[in-house]
């Protein structure tokens, strides 16, 4: 039992010195980060320097070259004036020039320091991990199953699996509200063709009817599938969701097409129209069901990490009860 207690001491004291590491090796990381934005800055100015340079001396050159714009400053009297004042220019533009490409030379130095700094501290994260878990699980074998660590590390296990089916159940909601949109569309251009054919759109806006009517009838049975599988996941959740009949029988769209029959096509659209609403509840539905599972999941996820926090202080003799025994 002394040599456990022994061993943990030795991991505890090995974590905290990876963690002053990490801490080190954080301050590096964000010294490495001011300093390439430093260096994007210089690169900036530098080229606006660059710039002005260019430009005096091209304002030089355009003076000193036999043209009608020299000849007209040299008779003016203003040429020589002229030349000197982009003369100065071009002098100053390149001092600045100098200083900021010394500026940026220090910079990359002092970066490359850094970086190599920051590559000297290795793994630090794998190897807190590891010494981490080695630690717990001497701590958990040392303290028994009904021990604090055991039950921290066994209820985290609870809220991972817990977390898992919720972040399964999210995504099967998603998928189930886009089919739920695009049913939703297909039903809405359905009923605009119908009401078309209803003021005598003819054979065309018939059959274009029908297309849309089918294409609608697939995103239906699309949605249906998808809120199957959400509530296959949304088992464990105790929520359940249904979608009444929504099929449009064969017959009825026959019917239409060729016996062009009022009250058939006045069934069809008011079908539709039931349909539709059918379809913007379940949307609905889902909406609510996920934003519960999402504020759910933010919840647990905030547990989880106070958990993890209260194993981790235990772990490393932080919490009350988790220091070794004394030996008298």
């Amino acid at each position: 039992m002394k040599v456990r207690w022994t061993m943990i001491e030795k991991l505890r004291k090995e974590l905290r010195e990876l963690a002053e590491q990490q801490q080190r090796r954080d301050r590096v990381e964000q010294e490495i980060e001011r300093l390439q934005q430093e260096e994007s800055a210089l690169w900036r100015e530098e080229y606006q320097i660059r710039l002005r340079c260019t430009q005096a001396a091209g304002e030089i050159a355009a003076l000193e070259q036999t043209s009608l714009r020299s000849l007209y400053y040299g008779l003016s009297g203003r040429k020589a004036q002229l030349l000197a004042e982009a003369q100065v220019r071009l002098r100053e533009a390149e001092a600045e020039q100098r200083d900021i490409r010394n500026a940026m030379e220090e910079c990359s130095l002092h970066l490359k320091g850094q970086e190599a700094a920051r590559k000297g501290f290795g793994d630090l994260d794998r190897r807190y991990r590891e010494t981490f878990c080695r630690a717990k699980e001497l701590l958990v074998s040392q303290t028994g199953p009904d021990g604090a660590a055991a039950r921290l590390e066994s209820a985290i296990g609870e809220l991972d699996r817990t977390l898992r089916e919720i972040d399964r159940a999210i995504g099967a909601g998603g998928l189930a509200l886009q089919a739920a949109r695009r049913a939703a569309a297909e039903l809405e251009d359905a009923r605009r063709y119908g009401l078309l054919d209803l003021a005598g759109g003819g054979m065309v806006s018939g059959l274009a009817k029908h297309r849309k009517l089918d294409e609608a009838r697939a995103q239906t049975e699309a949605l249906r599938a998808r809120v199957a599988d959400f509530n296959s996941a949304m088992t464990d959740a105790n929520l359940s969701l249904h979608l009444g009949q929504d099929r449009v029988e064969g017959f009825v769209r026959f019917a239409d097409l060729f016996l062009d029959g009022w009250l058939v096509d006045w069934t069809v659209q008011r079908r539709m129209n039931d349909v539709a609403a059918e379809v913007r509840e379940t949307e609905a539905t889902l909406r609510t069901a996920v934003g519960r599972l999402e504020s759910l999941h933010r919840t647990l996820t905030h547990n989880r990490e106070e958990l993890a926090g209260k194993l981790e202080r235990l772990v490393l003799g932080e919490e009350n009860g988790s220091a070794a025994p004394a030996v008298g």
